[in-house]
């Protein structure tokens, strides 16, 4: 992750008083963070529901079905239905 930007604003802490909260007595600030990050495809496109699959252009594995019969769709030990040993 990359940080691309930052805020910072004071709390005037006086009104969140008024509402009940005490941040103690050192200064209070908030801070807004902009990161960027690097989401690496090959990890990710086993947990993206179909939909975002299909908006990206990525295959979804009913989509890799199409065409295939119950005998085709077998566990095939890694061969890719192409036989041999």
């Amino acid at each position: 992750m990359t940080v691309t930007g930052v805020n910072i604003d004071k709390i005037d802490v006086l009104p969140e008083l008024q509402m009940g909260y005490y941040y103690g007595s050192d200064p209070v600030v908030t801070t807004t963070l902009t990161v960027e990050s690097l989401w690496l495809r090959d990890w990710t496109t086993r947990l993206m529901p179909d939909d975002v699959k299909v908006a990206l252009g990525i295959e979804t594995e009913t989509d890799g079905d199409e065409g295939m019969d119950e005998e085709d769709n077998e566990d095939d030990g890694g061969h890719g239905g192409r036989g041999g040993g």
